[in-house]
């Protein structure tokens, strides 16, 4: 995305404090294939829809990374992230 089509998510984000209940319509600028992009933004009720389960994100990240996760184990959070902790090779084979 570009800078000049995320500019209307970040002005949202500014706004309501969240994307979440962001409904947005991205069209090309005289529709044409490679026209700029322009974005319009509304907030929707979420109360209205059911939304899905949260992904994984460990088991994708570690899918991404190609770290097997049995190896890995989520401890603590730093900055309100959570810390994951791999687990060395020495320490797998012990096992």
């Amino acid at each position: 995305m570009t800078a000049q089509a995320s500019e209307e998510f970040r002005a949202y984000h500014e706004r309501h404090g969240t994307l979440r209940g962001c409904q947005f319509m991205a069209t090309r600028a005289g529709g044409r294939t490679n026209g700029r992009v322009n974005i319009r933004t509304k907030p929707i009720d979420l109360k209205t829809m059911k939304l899905p389960a949260a992904p994984n994100l460990i088991k994708c990240l570690c899918h991404l990374w190609n770290i097997d996760t049995p190896n890995v184990k989520a401890q603590g959070l730093n900055k309100e992230v959570t810390k994951l902790i791999v687990k060395k090779p020495e320490e797998r084979i012990a096992q």
